[in-house]
């Protein structure tokens, strides 16, 4: 009864949605002429001031991160009564020495006999570069916060100079990388692609430091501005098929050309035919780029004109406001890629933006409004059947794959992620342990006792728990976990720090309990050939454990006796 109460209070929304507007639009007026008069009454209270904000872009708004990035600057202005003036170099088509003297003259003209401002922001890097060269002559003594700088070194010393800081654009090359190779594990070399304009040397220039670190994956600079557009094409489609191509920035070639991210993405795809593309920035998904860890300009935007609007109030001083550094990032995929790559969403991070979704009813409504009103009723009756069996699907998905007791995974979906690690061919480790004497503690302390100590012991499980570690309940007092990517290179530590964790002392409702653990680790194909019989690899060192004290941990070797699975 209740599900159908909720379709029927659905149904009753949707319709009072549909024909009660002018009510709403009444309601509307009446608060307009209350807020009036009242405006009237208090028209002698003090106006907050009006800041003026002067923003420089070094592109112009057609560029694709720039609508981003000033959004997320008025969104994060909001809480300050704000004047803001956009000036956009366009330094993509015009970077000339005359251009940017002529944009100096513009700009001092405006600044000569425009009311002062109070804060200017800067836009990337070109616009800081501007800043920087000019700022004596036209900004003394103006506060400036700049954002979405790709020079780490620009934007480390530009904050060091008095009344400056801002959001440096720190893409997370690492994590794009690192799934790069758990998407596609058999492809063995990365294509970086880079132009020389001025923000792609300070990401080339970032992603070098990177990859000093980084030797997942053996990578080759391709340089835009050493090719013409014909042997650009050329050289893309020689890439091999074994490869990926991870686009850092690319604005222009040998001939001249500028291309804007659409056209350089489209370029790309049609031309490295069969090269999955990925990228750290996020104003080109949808034309031909996979995906990647992307950085968020509207966040940074938004992190920018926070900063800005905490200066103008004096909640804070901009010398106490420290450089942002930090990667600002979300995951993003176009689905019409992850098609042609038969990836799932199931492989992506949790919480994963999808461009370009497979179409539903929702899709077609928002897309046809005049013909989908026509026939709203039905639709909302779809809906709230819709929504009821989300919810119900949902429920049944949590209760299926979580430990009820525990609320952690349990053995049905650890074994589901485990045969997927096997299907993609990839190293893992399987992690085995219980609790010793466990079946006393429930015979002296009671079964209520042992449950709240399981579920302690999860808990301090899950704290464990990475992106490359996962940890399960398996039955009774016995716990697993699957380790793949990096983390198998700190598998040892990984089962001391269970042990120490487990074995400190919990606090139940009875009082203070100790307990010790055993726990097993065997590792494919490090131990064993076949995949599918490492559980019994990891069981056989738990046994050994078991059998020479307890309390501690084994990694599999010949001295474990193996027990065959059955």
């Amino acid at each position: 009864m209740k599900r159908y109460g909720v379709a029927f209070a659905c149904i009753i929304c949707f319709i009072f949605l549909l024909f009660c507007p002018p009510l709403l639009l009444l309601a509307a007026e009446d608060d307009t002429a209350d807020a009036a008069d009242a405006g009237s009454s208090s028209s002698q209270e003090e106006e907050p001031p009006l800041y003026r904000i002067l923003c420089i872009s070094s592109y112009s708004l057609s560029h694709a991160t720039v609508p981003e990035m000033l959004s997320g600057i008025e969104e994060g202005l909001s809480g300050v009564p704000y004047e803001i003036d956009y000036e956009f170099m366009d330094s993509q088509n015009f970077y000339k020495r005359e251009d940017v003297t002529s944009f100096y003259h513009y700009v001092a003209y405006k600044m000569k006999h425009h009311v002062a401002y109070d804060l200017v922001i800067t836009c990337d890097d070109s616009a800081l570069r501007f800043w920087k060269n000019n700022r004596n002559e036209l900004f003394a003594k103006l506060p400036m916060i700049f954002v979405g700088v790709n020079s780490a070194s620009d934007a480390a010393t530009s904050a060091k100079l008095p009344s400056v800081t801002g959001v440096a654009e720190v893409p997370d090359y690492i994590g794009t990388l690192d799934l790069m190779h758990e998407l596609f594990p058999d492809r063995t070399m990365v294509y970086a692609i880079v132009d020389g304009s001025v923000s792609g040397r300070g990401e080339y220039a970032q992603f070098r430091e990177i990859l000093k670190e980084y030797d997942e994956l053996p990578c080759q600079l391709l340089l835009t501005d050493d090719y013409s557009t014909e042997g650009l094409k050329k050289a893309l489609a020689h890439i091999p098929s074994d490869a990926m191509i991870l686009y850092l920035d690319f604005m222009q070639d040998a001939d001249g050309t500028t291309y804007s991210d659409v056209e350089a993405s489209e370029l790309l795809y049609e031309n490295a035919i069969g090269i999955p593309i990925f990228r750290t920035t996020s104003p080109n998904i949808g034309y031909g780029v996979l995906g990647g860890k992307m950085y968020s300009y509207s966040a940074a935007g938004k992190t920018a004109g926070e900063m800005a609007a905490d200066v103008l109030s004096g909640k804070k001083e901009i010398s106490d406001i420290p450089l942002v550094a930090d990667a600002v990032t979300e995951y993003i995929f176009d689905q019409v890629i992850m098609d042609e790559y038969g990836i799932s969403e199931f492989d992506l991070p949790p919480n994963t933006t999808i461009v370009n979704p497979h179409r539903n009813p929702i899709t077609f409504y928002k897309e046809n409004p005049v013909q989908s009103n026509l026939i709203l009723i039905i639709i909302a009756i779809l809906f709230a059947i819709t929504g009821i069996l989300i919810v119900s699907n949902r429920q049944r998905e949590m209760l299926v794959n979580t430990d009820f007791l525990t609320q952690i995974p349990n053995r049905h979906y650890i074994q589901a992620r485990t045969s997927a690690v096997i299907a993609r061919k990839q190293p893992f480790a399987i992690l085995m342990m219980d609790i010793d004497h466990f079946k006393s503690i429930n015979d002296t302390l009671g079964h209520a006792t042992g449950d709240e100590l399981l579920a302690g012991v999860a808990s301090r499980l899950k704290g464990l728990s990475t992106r490359g570690v996962l940890f399960a309940r398996i039955g009774g007092d016995e716990f697993m976990a699957l380790i793949t990517g990096r983390a198998m290179s700190t598998a040892d530590q990984l089962c001391a720090n269970v042990v120490k964790q487990v074995t400190q002392a919990y606090h139940l409702s009875t009082g203070e309990l100790h307990v010790t653990t055993s726990v097993g680790l065997a590792a494919y194909p490090e131990h064993c050939s076949d995949p599918n019989s490492l559980n019994a690899y990891a069981d056989s060192a738990l046994y050994y454990v078991k059998e020479h004290g307890r309390n501690g941990y084994q990694i599999y070797s010949n001295q474990c006796s193996f027990i065959e699975p059955e």
